[in-house]
């Protein structure tokens, strides 16, 4: 509406005004003149970002997702990708693969791992996520042609994406278990926590900053170099909640003091209230095998960004997206079927 997008602009003029006057509050740990008080801003400030340490979840956990998630970079699953940023085209900084979880298993037995060869495991082609603006079109887990299903079943790949159903599972149990220590209700309906908690996508990033890649700037704190910029996500099921697994693995081929510098540098997730200049924002410090969990309502008004470390990272993100036009049939209706 008018008056909406008033307010808005408005906004956005407080915001640049403060960013030129070099005023906006914000806490960081890893800076020495910002890091007082970060601990109290996060937990007061952003009670609806929530940490799951890495010793929350099983340690054959860490190294079996890590395998697989370099098994996939290896293959050459992940490439880099387009968005629709203020009415054109803006290449990713990082490479991105799309997974579909379709037919998901009960919602009460979410730290059961199914095995490779579960129906579960069998998404269908053409599965896709519109994503700011483009369509992203998923990674299948059906057979390929040309190859057996034998064949297929004891592909590395295909075991890869077994273990991303697996963390996809534990981030769902995570979830309920924060929500539940944040005091959000988890006595609703089955139905109702499938739909907030039922992680049904991962949108999985990988980057490393020291491999070249070109990094802009934090415009607004000076944080350091973005991985991702400032946003909301959006393409998801209204007041659904979204998890975030982290892994880095080393780095090949660099020298003691890049594996150094690897080590001082962390990555870090940013978050600030959308448009507010009055509430600090924060920039919490992200480990490997750590994951964080944004409840239900978090993501409707605040926006985060990707502050890059040094080292590489895989940033694997679990949504709940509407079922609505999710296959290419739907999506692109009277193209499907053209040869």
């Amino acid at each position: 509406s008018r008056g909406s997008n008033i307010e808005a602009t408005s906004k956005r003029r407080r915001l640049l005004e403060c960013v030129r006057a070099g005023n906006l509050p914000f806490f960081d740990p890893t800076k020495r003149d910002h890091d007082k008080g970060f601990h109290d801003a996060l937990a007061n400030l952003y009670p609806q970002f929530r940490l799951v340490s890495r010793s929350s979840l099983e340690m054959s956990v860490h190294v079996r997702v890590k395998r697989a998630l370099e098994d996939l970079e290896a293959a050459g699953f992940f490439k880099q990708d387009l968005v629709w940023v203020n009415s054109r085209l803006v290449p990713t900084r990082v490479e991105r693969l799309l997974v579909r979880f379709v037919f998901a298993t009960s919602f009460c037995a979410a730290t059961t791992i199914p095995p490779p060869s579960h129906l579960e495991l069998r998404s269908e082609p053409g599965l896709t996520y519109r994503y700011k603006g483009l369509r992203l079109f998923g990674l299948s887990w059906c057979c390929p042609p040309g190859e057996s299903e034998e064949e297929w079943s004891q592909c590395r790949c295909n075991r890869a994406l077994a273990e991303l159903w697996g963390i996809n599972q534990a981030l769902v149990a995570a979830t309920k278990s924060e929500a539940g220590a944040h005091g959000s209700s988890c006595d609703e309906a089955a139905s109702t926590q499938r739909a907030l908690f039922g992680y049904n996508v991962a949108l999985i990033n990988y980057l490393w900053p020291g491999a070249g890649s070109v990094l802009r700037g934090e415009p607004y704190y000076g944080l350091g170099d973005m991985a991702v910029s400032w946003h909301a996500d959006d393409g998801l099921l209204e007041g659904s909640a979204i998890a975030v697994y982290n892994a880095m693995p080393a780095p090949h081929n660099i020298g003691d003091a890049a594996e150094e510098k690897h080590d001082d540098v962390p990555w870090r997730v940013g978050l600030k209230v959308a448009w507010d200049v009055e509430t600090p924002a924060v920039a919490v410090p992200m480990a490997d095998g750590e994951a964080y969990v944004m409840l239900p309502g978090f993501n409707e008004r605040h926006q985060h960004c990707v502050l890059a470390g040094a080292g590489p990272r895989f940033s694997s993100t679990h949504r709940v997206v509407d079922a609505t036009h999710a296959s290419c049939r739907p999506a692109l209706p009277g193209w499907c079927g053209r040869s």
